[in-house]
């Protein structure tokens, strides 16, 4: 209550003996002002002491106005309404700028330990430590009797205690506990989760102690009152991950709060926690990834051929360009057991890391196998047998095709598992022919004998293996390069006598002008193999 002599002092020095009093419920003076005789504050007011007109008025509290002086009663109540209403405004006045204040040092503290939980993210080393001083801060800033940070994975097929906060014991632990079971404690770390889980707006929910349609987790959370829990999310970049759900329950012991519900200043405070929590996690495993990512297309680009090979009587060469950090694609030159080179191009399902991890394991297996057998057929069926069950297990598949070349000669063995057919350049008839083959992919059945094909390549033909990154690329309207394009850049890059590596560029240069430089699309992969020409042979080419 504010004092009734600061705000009405001045009547003291009014006409006439005027008394002013707020007088408690028990009828004791608390405060008074004016000239008219009577009691003093802290001693009780007597109604038969002084003269004229006394009127009393309730205040807030419990209080009651006096007003008694010698004046007009009329004159007496007006005023005692008017100093009541003064009296009460000024009151809830102080109250709001108290509460104001209250309010602004609670946000500054609040800002203050954001900043805090911000700088402290910066010594975390493991997950466990930062979900830790999210859950500290948290549960410090909101009162809550215990935090747990509940690492979620796998839809809630497993899921395990991060970190947890519990005042009751003063310790901070860092749990990585798995708690698959449906019992106590985990059938109510489990309710929570999926509460903050189907929040339809994502922010914290509070989790009722009884529910009609639901048990309640509360008998499974330590018999606690109230409990709120929020998901903790990274969303960045096109990525949306959930990566735990923070559960707070009850408040401190003692806590100078009303009751120990939840209300929406903690929602928010747990909304904005699990934000700052989600954004760190969530950059630390894109880091991470993208340093994996890094490691392994630099592994990818070393195990690709650093050079073309040498090959009497033929002209290689072979480009492989991933769309992204880490592609699916493969082409190498292996040495087989009798002496002959074999060209391969594959191509695994996905460009991604895990591709990428099939594609290094699909070309050990090749390089062994080619050391070990003289029939590309052979080779690819012994692929096959080596790679059916990682292929099944991790559903990725491999298409591939594959040219044994014969030095001095113009004798190719191919072979092929449901890759594109491969191009074949006839200098002869400036034409280009398509051989197919019929043998599955890769990882689609087991037990495949690969079937070889052999044709014959005159002086000036050229052999295009490519993957159907080449074929599939497309323009902004979504068109597809497709076969046709590819046979054109073929031929006309050929027909004027271009090396291997000449023809590999026009293949490129001609992508990149169809697509305008769009590198959203598939790994783009190519081998070209020209028939080396003769002095005599090339005179006739050029009498032609």
């Amino acid at each position: 209550m504010v004092g009734v002599g600061s705000l009405l002092g001045v009547l003291g020095s009014g006409p006439g003996e005027i008394g002013l009093y707020v007088v408690d419920g028990g009828g004791r003076i608390l405060e008074r002002t004016g000239r008219a005789p009577g009691p003093g504050a802290g001693e009780m007011w007597e109604s038969g002491v002084g003269s004229g007109s006394v009127v009393r008025l309730p205040l807030s509290g419990g209080c009651e106005l006096v007003v008694q002086g010698e004046v007009e009663c009329d004159l007496a109540e007006a005023l005692a309404q008017a100093l009541a209403r003064a009296l009460t405004s000024c009151s809830q006045l102080a109250g709001d700028l108290d509460s104001m204040s209250e309010t602004g040092a609670t946000q500054l503290e609040t800002v203050s330990m954001y900043g805090d939980l911000l700088r402290g993210f910066g010594s975390c080393l493991q997950e466990s430590d930062a979900a830790a001083q999210a859950a500290l801060r948290l549960a410090v800033a909101g009162g809550f009797a215990r935090v747990v940070f509940v690492r979620t994975e796998q839809e809630l097929q497993h899921f395990a205690v991060g970190a947890e906060v519990r005042f009751d014991t003063a310790v901070c632990d860092h749990l990585v506990v798995d708690l698959p079971e449906t019992g106590l404690p985990a059938a109510g770390y489990r309710q929570a989760v999926e509460a903050a889980l189907d929040s339809p707006s994502g922010t914290a929910v509070i989790l009722p102690a009884t529910s009609a349609e639901r048990a309640s987790p509360m008998a499974a959370l330590d018999a606690a009152e109230a409990a709120l829990a929020v998901a903790v999310r990274f969303q960045a970049e096109g990525v949306d991950r959930t990566l735990g759900v923070l559960v707070c329950i009850d408040r401190m012991a003692g806590d100078y709060r009303v009751g120990r519900g939840f209300g929406s200043v903690e929602c928010d405070l747990a909304d904005n926690v699990a934000g700052l929590l989600g954004f760190h996690l969530g950059s630390r495993a894109v880091a991470a990834y993208q340093r994996e990512l890094q490691l392994a297309h630099e592994i990818q680009r070393q195990i690709l051929p650093q050079s073309d090979p040498q090959v009497p009587g033929y002209d290689v060469a072979g480009r492989c360009e991933t769309s992204g950090d880490v592609g699916g694609d493969y082409y190498d030159f292996l040495p087989m057991a009798d002496g002959r080179t074999l060209a391969v191009v594959a191509d695994v399902s996905g460009h991604n890391l895990a591709s990428g991890m099939v594609m290094v394991g699909a070309r050990f297996s090749l390089r062994l196998l080619a050391s070990l057998h003289q029939e590309p057929a052979r080779i690819f069926t012994g692929l096959l047998e080596a790679i059916f069950d990682d292929l099944s297990r991790t559903e990725r598949f491999i298409t591939a095709a594959g040219a044994a070349i014969t030095p001095e000669r113009g004798q190719l063995e191919l072979v092929n598992a449901g890759h594109n057919p491969t191009m074949i350049y006839r200098a002869a008839t400036d034409t280009v022919e398509n051989v197919a083959g019929d043998d599955p992919i890769l990882g689609f059945l087991p037990g495949i004998e690969y079937a070889p094909c052999t044709v014959e390549l005159a002086p000036g033909d050229v052999v295009l293996i490519y993957t159907d990154g080449v074929t599939e690329a497309a323009n902004e309207a979504g068109e597809m390069f497709e076969e046709q394009r590819l046979e054109a850049t073929l031929r006309r890059s050929a027909a004027r006598g271009a090396s291997a590596s000449e023809v590999l560029d026009a293949v490129y240069e001609a992508v990149r002008a169809f697509t305008h430089g769009n590198s959203d699309g598939d790994d783009v992969t190519a081998v070209v193999l020209k028939r080396n020409v003769a002095a005599d042979d090339e005179m006739e080419l050029q009498q032609r």
